[in-house]
């Protein structure tokens, strides 16, 4: 199985999805360890297979709680999940007890500190939560991304044009963070700027 699973990464980054969804399905009809279950989990997440990835999870919840393993990996990927296909009150849930396993999470904080401030419920708690995150890790665009965003739904501009800048200088390359940006420039009145930054987003889109 571990070899098949290996073939199946390998595939999926050379852009192969099919094959590599179908060599992830052997690698589990070999074997149905934990590690291989959770690998082909993330496999059919990042493929958009989330029913799929989320009965895999599912069996590796189950089983973990059968030998009183916690582990927030598994708690955090299944919430990406939920949080997918609609369910924002599951992936809370998991989050949450992703949090009282590590409280100092910063993927688990900002995640869940996002979702919130996206959804314009608890903003200010959710803030708080991405604060800590990006203290944590200053350097990971995503993060700062969430602070920057996080100002601006509080309506707090000249901040969130600092981390907005700031988050697209660390993830050049990623279309939301630009987008962002643009969003932001265009609420303080900056038209050109906002619409350079949109086109930018098209093009990385």
């Amino acid at each position: 199985g571990d070899a098949r699973m290996e073939e199946a990464w390998i595939l999926n980054g050379l852009e192969r999805p099919g094959e590599a969804l179908a060599a992830a399905d052997q690698a589990l009809a070999a074997s149905q360890r934990r590690e291989l279950v959770l690998r082909a989990g993330d496999l059919n997440r990042e493929n958009g297979r989330l029913d799929m990835a989320s009965k895999l999870y599912d069996l590796v919840m189950a089983d973990d709680a059968a030998r009183g393993v916690d582990d927030w990996r598994i708690l955090f990927a299944r919430a990406t999940v939920r949080s997918d296909t609609g369910d924002w009150a599951g992936a809370e849930a998991d989050l949450q007890a992703g949090l009282a396993l590590e409280p100092d999470r910063p993927e688990l904080l900002n995640y869940l500190g996002y979702g919130w401030v996206k959804r314009g419920e608890r903003v200010k708690e959710g803030l708080g939560l991405i604060q800590r995150a990006a203290d944590a890790r200053p350097d990971q665009g995503y993060i700062i991304d969430s602070l920057g965003w996080a100002h601006f739904q509080l309506g707090q501009l000249d901040q969130a044009i600092e981390y907005l800048e700031r988050a697209a200088e660390l993830a050049p390359t990623d279309p939301e963070i630009i987008d962002h940006l643009g969003d932001a420039y265009s609420r303080v009145g900056s038209a050109d700027e906002a619409r350079f930054e949109w086109a930018a987003a098209l093009g990385l889109k």
